[in-house]
């Protein structure tokens, strides 16, 4: 076995196909990881699902999050439905691959809630992804701050800015400069408006 000429042939593959061979191990990430977080519930019926990009959090502290949101806005009446909390990773070599994840989900109203940095957010709701949540601000405490987006219709509310939220702190979630909004194609808006209540009232 000539290993100079299996190392010359590796190295030959992973120059031209590094890109792909990346990509490919960060959506087998994201399946491995939607597998083992939703082990528990994977017969359950989703009645809301969140998405909260940036870091990914330890397995228990993410079923810990999706336990609490269950509970507290399902209740024990709906033992066969969950809020499906899920976190995608953003930054250095994901982000190619997080986006083509979140973009796909959005076209399938797979996504009610998504949580993303102030900038993207911003973006996204200039072409219109999200809705208009100017009643939620008369529900929210006061200390609550909203992003805003003017265009020739007025100027709306569209996100809330959950930079010091302690409840996604404690699980691990890095929540500087991130904004949670109600995607527009949402099939669930009551209930996510009502998560989104709850977790800022945490």
């Amino acid at each position: 076995m000539d290993w100079r000429k299996i190392i010359k042939e590796v190295d030959h593959i992973w120059y031209y196909y590094k890109v792909h061979i990346i990509v490919g191990i960060v959506i087998a990430a994201f399946v491995a990881y939607f597998v083992a977080a939703g082990q528990n519930d994977k017969d359950k019926e989703t009645a809301l699902h969140v998405i909260l990009t940036g870091n990914q959090v330890k397995v228990e502290e993410q079923k810990s999050l999706q336990h609490a949101a269950t509970e507290a806005l399902l209740g024990a009446d709906k033992a066969d439905s969950v809020i499906r909390i899920d976190f995608l990773p953003s930054g250095a070599g994901m982000n190619m691959a997080a986006t083509k994840k979140m973009v796909a989900m959005i076209a399938a109203s797979e996504i009610d809630v998504l949580v993303m940095d102030k900038e993207t957010f911003s973006v996204l709701a200039k072409q219109g992804n999200f809705m208009k949540l100017d009643q939620l601000k008369e529900e929210m405490p006061k200390k609550v701050s909203f992003l805003k987006w003017s265009s020739r219709k007025g100027k709306h509310l569209y996100g809330v800015e959950i930079g010091q939220n302690h409840r996604l702190k404690k699980e691990g979630y890095n929540t500087t400069n991130k904004v949670m909004g109600v995607v527009a194609n949402s099939q669930h808006p009551e209930l996510a408006r009502r998560f989104m209540k709850w977790l800022v009232d945490r």
